[in-house]
């Protein structure tokens, strides 16, 4: 194939803790919580709330009393607010709304122009006006309680909205998870490839994708069956997964093919990785699969293309593109090798040497 090289073959701070009790009457209502309400579940395990108000007495008493439940910080504006939540990454904002500076609504704003904290649950708390309630749902408030809060029922919102939030983020985990594997699936990995090609273009980091087909499953399934081939499939995705550092990202694109991403790797490297992962796939047996498969060498064809400063492609597709056309021609040349993309088409295959 013009455009491919063959690489081998076999063929923060303050605030942090909760503060002391105040004296004298609270400005939040009764904040009494006994200690066996504790939730059970996710509340349990210590959720993590950032509090914001620009009023020291209702600051202290809030950190006071929820920090009995949850594990607290607080805030004093909208911009130390946006600093602490993008440094710590809450499971739950609790926000004033006016404060001087950047007030709540502008906060929250900021916060959901960035996908790391776009999905953090805010409430908004405040002295109540006609228009207030509707502004800060349209803002995205998961919640809305007028000031004074009684104590009871903003603990049972916080969990409400806790709770609301872990199952949306189930919810999206299933949506986004191979059922067979527990890797990515086709449509988290069209979203993390956008994210990642996006960040290498912006910073001018390089990016490699890398594209894996199991060999020969038709013949494992005719020979051994279907439950023989998915067991294989699963020993692949559980041997690829421990091959991955934090920054890679692997999933199942169908059927027996696999898609890798690796951040900060240039072709040459990932042709590394790559190797690595076929020449230790030959040492895999899969587990409780038909005892004749038990002689039998699971090997992968691997097409790898990548994003560099130098050559910019068109789009994150285009470059899943050029790492499938990369495993076309690695299966095309007898299986079980690592074909590179090329970046000029029309340059002449190479070939590298490698242990027989």
């Amino acid at each position: 194939m013009a455009g491919a090289t063959i690489v081998s073959s076999a063929n923060p701070g303050a605030r942090n803790t909760p503060a002391g009790a105040n004296g004298g009457a609270s400005p939040l209502g009764r904040l009494t919580v006994q200690a066996d309400d504790r939730p059970t579940g996710e509340a349990a395990a210590r959720s993590k709330v950032l509090v914001v108000d620009d009023d020291d007495a209702t600051l202290e008493a809030l950190l006071s009393l929820l920090g009995a439940r949850y594990d607290v910080q607080g805030a004093q504006d909208g911009v130390e607010a946006v600093e602490r939540v993008r440094a710590w990454l809450p499971d739950l904002v609790l926000m004033d709304v006016d404060m001087p500076a950047t007030d709540g609504l502008a906060a929250r704003e900021e916060l959901s122009h960035d996908e790391r904290t776009a999905s953090i649950p805010v409430i908004f708390v405040s002295a109540p006006t006609a228009d207030l309630p509707v502004r800060c749902f349209e803002a995205g408030a998961a919640d809305y309680i007028p000031k004074p809060i009684p104590g009871p029922e903003l603990v049972a919102r916080i969990d409400r909205s806790l709770r609301e939030s872990a199952e949306r983020r189930m919810l999206k985990a299933l949506a986004q998870t191979d059922a067979l594997t527990g890797l990515a699936n086709y449509r988290a990995l069209t979203d993390r490839l956008e994210h990642e090609f996006r960040r290498a273009s912006r910073y001018e980091y390089p990016v490699s994708v890398v594209s894996i087909d199991l060999d020969r499953l038709k013949e494992i399934n005719d020979v051994f069956g279907h439950d023989t081939g998915n067991r294989a499939i699963v020993a692949l995705a559980q041997f690829l997964a421990d091959c991955l550092r934090d920054a890679d990202f692997a999933a199942r694109f169908g059927g027996d093919e696999f898609v890798v991403i690796l951040p900060y790797q240039a072709p040459a490297e990932a042709a590394v990785f790559a190797e690595r992962l076929r020449q230790g796939l030959r040492k895999l047996r899969v587990p409780g699969a038909d005892p004749r498969l038990a002689d039998l060498e699971l090997t992968v064809s691997i097409g790898i293309a990548g994003e560099w400063r130098e050559a910019r492609k068109q789009s994150a597709d285009a470059l899943l593109q050029a790492s499938d056309l990369a495993l076309y021609e690695a299966k095309h040349q007898g299986r079980n090798q690592v074909v590179v993309y090329e970046r000029a088409l029309g340059e002449r295959s190479e070939e590298v040497p490698h242990d027989a």
